[in-house]
């Protein structure tokens, strides 16, 4: 999957180095997803071509293809649907998968031990106790054979050593920037870092397809690039993308139809369709808080039509399902999964250093940021694929 921003002719892994070059140069960044491969997978999509397909069978074929592409897998578990569909496929197909990659907050979690079932997003913490350990115990005692390895995010909350790096990971961000998400971001398996020999595939779920019913009543598929943001670049190890893939494109847009059909046929979520719309969501002033309001209301309404469709099978069969709710903008220094964080009392040299480097970024980037902690996403254009009947799969 292609993330390359560009400005004029130069070329940009990193966006916030993109949008100073932006804003230096004043010429608009623009993102290209591999527009023109996913154009053509689009318009050449023929679904009677692949009704008798199941999208387990699809999974299925995705975890091959990957295993007979590298000497290690590594898989980035975060105990929801995407990731926990990804470990279920390798399972139950009996897939060799070398190492799960989990990102924890112990340190600071076992000073707090506050825990609960509240699904409120400044919860967030609880979901390890309640979801992630759970995963772990299970395959510790029936795959002994996978490696799982936990990277603590925020240590002591927060060591010398974690605050001096705090410049380097603010100007390495792309669209979500509170500090402890992209603490917990850019970790990557010790296994990557350790390497020299080995052809490792580093794999993320990241989330499910995007897409619109447009106003016409079409349903046009279309990529974001805050949606990639979660995965930052796993070098010198390959970053793969399981769902999103040239390898496969099949997959997504089956996804993207399946919940389209999903959303059609059931007038109990009905109230959610003018979310859908791409007009509405994407207008010319963009508004972040407004954004992640939507974004929040979209990513809870996704959640139950992947539970119905896409991810049916897998998620019948997960034992502990403990979810909070998507996150909002809090303050600067983060969204409000990361409220505990946030809060605690010896965050406060972080959250001083943090502070003068969204001063800094701002005047680079010529944005006022400061109290979203959200950099503005670019969308691809859509890609329509359904006009005006239901597709067969």
């Amino acid at each position: 999957m292609t993330k390359f921003y560009s400005v004029g002719n130069q070329h940009f892994k990193n966006k916030v180095e993109a949008l100073i070059e932006s804003h230096r140069t004043q010429i608009p960044v623009k993102w290209d997803p591999n527009i023109t491969f996913w154009q053509n997978e689009c318009d050449k999509f023929i679904p009677d071509e692949w009704a008798n397909f199941k999208i387990t069978d699809l999974y299925k074929t995705r975890a091959l293809q990957l295993r007979e592409k590298y000497d290690y897998l590594i898989l980035n578990y975060s105990g929801g649907m995407d990731s926990w569909n990804i470990l279920y496929t390798f399972l139950v197909n009996n897939i060799k998968l070398d190492e799960i990659h989990v990102k924890s907050s112990d340190d600071v979690d076992e000073k707090i031990d506050v825990y609960s079932f509240s699904t409120n997003s400044s919860n967030f913490h609880s979901e390890w106790k309640f979801n992630i350990l759970p995963d772990l115990q299970y395959l510790q005692t029936y795959y002994p054979q996978i490696k799982i390895t936990i990277s603590n995010y925020i240590k002591n909350c927060l060591d010398t050593e974690t605050i001096n790096s705090f410049t380097d990971k603010l100007f390495n961000a792309n669209c979500y920037i509170g500090v402890f998400e992209l603490m917990r971001q850019t970790q990557t398996s010790p296994t990557i870092k350790n390497n020299t020999s080995l052809k490792i595939g580093d794999i993320w779920g990241i989330d499910k397809p995007s897409f619109h019913i447009l106003e016409n009543g079409d349903m046009g598929m279309y990529f974001v690039d805050s949606t990639f943001s979660v995965a930052h670049d796993s070098f010198p190890a390959a970053q793969e993308f399981f769902y999103y893939t040239p390898d496969l494109p099949q997959l997504t847009i089956i996804q993207s139809i399946m919940m389209y059909k999903y959303i059609i046929a059931n007038s109990n979520i009905a109230e959610f369709r003018p979310y859908f719309s791409i007009d509405r969501v994407h207008t010319r002033k963009f508004n972040p808080s407004l954004y992640q309001l939507w974004l929040k209301d979209w990513s809870s309404t996704k959640r139950v039509v992947a539970a119905e469709t896409i991810y049916q099978d897998s998620w019948l069969n997960k034992q502990h399902k403990f979810q909070v709710d998507k996150p909002e903008i809090m303050n600067q220094y983060g969204r409000t999964r990361d409220k505990i964080y946030i809060d605690h009392p010896e965050s406060i040299n972080v959250k001083r250093l943090w502070a003068r480097g969204w001063l800094a970024l701002c005047e680079e980037i010529g944005q006022d940021i400061q109290h979203d902690n959200f950099i503005k996403p670019i969308m691809s254009k859509y890609f329509v694929l359904q006009k005006g009947k239901i597709y067969g799969i």
